[in-house]
């Protein structure tokens, strides 16, 4: 569980350029930041920006579930499409 004073931030998307880069910028700023993937093919995206990484399920009400479980663990308040995936 994050141990930070601040909410969290779930990246939506597998695109290492695009989601290393916000999970850079929101830790600058004391955001813990958590990334998940809709895509089971791509590789886990690792950075020390990110706390943890995760894949999602395809079935709609598995997602559903699998989202609002991140949203509990990790205080969860902002959420972010990174990928036309997540669009």
């Amino acid at each position: 569980m994050t141990t930070s004073a601040l909410p969290s931030a779930l990246l939506l998307g597998s695109s290492v350029r695009v989601s290393v880069t916000i999970a850079r910028c929101l830790k600058s700023h004391g955001v813990p930041v958590h990334v998940a993937s809709l895509l089971p093919e791509q590789p886990v995206i690792r950075s020390r920006a990110i706390e943890s990484f995760r894949f999602l399920p395809a079935e709609p009400k598995a997602f559903a579930e699998a989202v609002a479980e991140l949203v509990r663990t990790h205080r969860i308040e902002y959420v972010y499409p990174c990928g036309d995936e997540a669009l």
